[in-house]
């Protein structure tokens, strides 16, 4: 009795392997892509999220711009009462200002050098000036690069001839006469890429309103 061999002959071998490399590159480069994308949301997030830190701290810090303990005299007829914080300077890539931190009650109507405040933009970090404390980074270089950052200050004025218990002078004299309210807000934008990979971008706008308006002028006497 003869006996018949049976299973595959090489040919059939070979195309079963060309075919189960084939469904493996497949997979492979397909897990890779989603490993790959993966990777890229997570990069995202996290620039997003720095950014957001960043912007959320410096935002907190603006708003103080201009705090006197003693603002309420800035409104009294005399217009004598000076408000030493008021200054803000915002240009490009920086911005300085400044806010009372003495004891309640016992401002001493000095621009003191712990009093003093600011942002910047340094080799592609944030950085905030905490006084006697120095600038200190608000942003990780290890993680995002910060390549861009605008501010840009918009002012409202409000008359406030209506509060003026006199009359002002005839017109010119003095030309800040009647006072008036100036409204400040300021347009900040950041732009920043990851540091492992500056195919990730990411950027931020957000507006922030000062809470402490500054009075420019004085009434009639």
């Amino acid at each position: 009795m003869s006996r018949h061999q049976q299973g595959v002959s090489l040919v059939e071998l070979m195309v079963g392997i060309a075919v189960g490399l084939f469904i493996v590159a497949t997979a492979s480069f397909a897990v890779s892509n989603q490993l790959n994308d993966n990777r890229k949301l997570a990069l995202e997030a996290q620039v997003e999220q720095d950014l957001r830190a960043a912007a959320d701290l410096i935002a907190r810090d603006l708003r103080r711009a201009g705090y006197w303990q003693n603002a309420a005299l800035q409104f009294a007829s005399s217009g004598s009462a000076t408000n030493r914080y008021a200054a803000v300077t915002a240009a490009g890539q920086s911005a300085s200002y400044a806010y009372s931190q003495d004891a309640p009650g016992h401002d001493n109507d000095v621009l003191d050098s712990n009093e003093q405040s600011g942002v910047k933009l340094d080799s592609g970090t944030l950085k905030l000036l905490m006084g006697d404390g120095g600038w200190q980074a608000i942003t990780d270089p290890a993680v995002v690069t910060v390549t861009g950052f605008r501010l840009t200050m918009n002012t409202h004025e409000l008359s406030l001839a209506a509060y003026c218990d006199a009359p002002c002078p005839p017109s010119g004299t003095p030309a800040t006469c009647p006072p008036v309210q100036q409204v400040r807000e300021l347009q900040l934008q950041i732009n920043g890429t990851a540091a492992s990979d500056a195919r990730v971008t990411r950027s931020l706008n957000t507006t922030v309103r000062l809470r402490n308006d500054r009075v420019v002028g004085s009434c009639g006497a």
